[in-house]
Formats: structure tokens, C-alpha cells, sequence
């Protein structure tokens, strides 16, 4: 009846959001950088690194996709559960170092403990939850609990 669509009506807040894009599987940290350049040059806002998982490799492309898309990009790390605690500490200091945005599920979501000494280690944010099991009853704790700084939740 207002002849706005809902969004407006219900006070749109932005027109726009960030969005980014997630690596492919490509061969070799020079394929990656690659892409995470063309990603920039697009005009998206972020890159996100999804390394194979093995630990001297995973630092290669790391370094390789900071140098390729420079300083001030954000590039975020996604390891997808690859590291045991010593190598995700190991991996975020390194992290740090190329001033990545986050590090995503370094360590598997049911690993609270693991998780929060990295949060509380680290000053690149843990992102985490997304396949938590039931995440939209755990997010919240984890959250206040200080098991991650950053939810990703999932409505599957």
C-alpha cells in the first residue's frame, strides 16, 4: 500500500554491503595470488585465502596473495580446519605480520578451548561457528565466552 518495497519501508539502513570472494582450488601460490589480484581489480572489497592445508604451502600463499594485491587490500584466511593449535598460533602470528583482516576456522568450531586461547593470544580476530552444530544456540556463548571475535552462522 506504501508502494515502497519492504526493505525501504522497514527503514533501509545501506543501498550497499561489502562483499567478497573465496579462492578457488588452483594450483600453486602463484595461481592464487593471481586470482586474489584479479579479485581486487574488480573492484570487490576482499579476498578470502582457502589454503589446501598443508602448513609450509598454506604460508607461501599467504605471503604470495599479500604481495600480489599490496597493502590496505583485505585478505582473509580460511584453513578450514587444517591446523593443530601450535601451527594456527604459528600461522595467525604470521597472519598478523601481512595484516590479514581474519583467520577463519583455524581449528575445528567444537574446539572452544583451542579457540579461545587463540582469540585471546592473537590480535587478528578468530572467525568461527559456521558449522557448529546447532550454531544458532551456541553463538551467542561463544561470542561472550570469547571462543571467537568474529560468528559465522549458517541457517542449514
Amino acid at each position: 500500500m506504501a508502494g515502497l518495497p519492504l526493505y525501504r519501508f522497514l527503514g533501509e539502513y545501506r543501498d550497499k554491503v561489502p562483499v567478497y570472494a573465496s579462492s578457488f582450488v588452483l594450483e600453486g601460490p602463484e595461481a592464487i595470488a593471481r586470482q586474489a589480484l584479479a579479485v581486487k581489480q574488480r573492484g570487490w572489497h576482499a579476498y578470502k585465502v582457502h589454503p589446501p592445508g598443508d602448513f609450509d604451502l598454506d604460508l607461501q600463499i599467504y605471503r604470495a596473495c599479500r604481495e600480489s594485491v599490496g597493502p590496505g587490500f583485505k585478505l582473509m584466511a580460511d584453513p578450514v580446519c587444517a591446523y593443530d593449535h601450535s601451527q594456527a598460533l604459528h600461522i595467525g602470528r604470521q597472519l598478523e605480520k601481512l595484516d590479514y583482516y581474519w583467520l577463519e576456522e583455524p581449528l575445528f568450531d567444537v574446539d572452544f578451548g583451542g579457540l579461545r586461547k587463540l582469540a585471546s593470544s592473537l590480535g587478528i580476530p578468530i572467525c568461527g561457528t559456521e558449522v557448529l552444530a546447532g550454531n544458532h544456540h551456541a553463538i551467542a556463548e561463544c561470542i561472550a565466552t570469547g571462543v571467537v571475535d568474529i560468528l559465522r552462522s549458517d541457517v542449514s
